[in-house]
């Protein structure tokens, strides 16, 4: 795939070609679904998903998503998913930037740079997980990790692992108004997990 302009929609389907190859920089305005049997490679080129404004919609993983070394952008101006029947749906690198939210209707791991530019990251019963133990890998402008559940269904988790020297680990969370209330955890030396 192979385009300078935004498309409305991709749907992978499995007829000819199930492996859809992004070979530029690839903004879909809406929904992004990946079928099962077919496959979406970014092929190292970054994927937005919404376009500002009214834009933005769901990202649908039923099938292969490789994403390794690209970006993937929730760049929404209408609420935004994350949902299908892989679990955990792998992202590299994950940017929110979505003031009115995106919402994970299933697991989601990022291995890379996770990035709340705008609006919150709702974890809705679900598990996410950062599996960079670098503190910088996760930055906010004025996102928020949403996870307002009383039976702990929602759950962030950080792959920390073992430090040495002082390192501060902010976990971004924020209520459903809108109030950001970061935990920071100081590893000093050990393994934390």
């Amino acid at each position: 795939i192979l385009t300078d302009q935004p498309i409305a929609n991709l749907v992978v389907n499995p007829t000819n070609s199930p492996i859809a190859i992004l070979n530029g920089p690839l903004t879909v305005s809406n929904n992004v679904t990946i079928n099962t049997g077919t496959g979406l490679n970014c092929n190292s080129k970054n994927l937005t998903i919404g376009n500002g404004g009214t834009t933005g919609g769901v990202f649908t993983n039923n099938g292969t998503f490789t994403c390794t070394g690209t970006t993937t952008t929730f760049n929404g101006g209408i609420a935004q998913n994350i949902t299908g029947t892989v679990n955990p749906i792998v992202f590299n690198n994950l940017t929110i930037n979505n003031s009115t939210g995106v919402t994970l209707n299933q697991n989601v791991n990022a291995g890379g740079i996770v990035t709340l530019t705008s609006g919150p990251l709702n974890i809705f019963s679900k598990t996410f997980i950062m599996a960079s133990n670098v503190p910088t890998n996760l930055a906010v402008t004025s996102g928020y990790v949403l996870s307002e559940k009383a039976d702990n269904t929602s759950l962030f988790q950080w792959n920390i692992g073992t430090g040495t020297g002082a390192k501060n680990y902010v976990f971004p969370f924020g209520n459903a108004s809108g109030t950001y209330i970061p935990f920071t955890l100081t590893l000093t030396a050990g393994n934390i997990g």
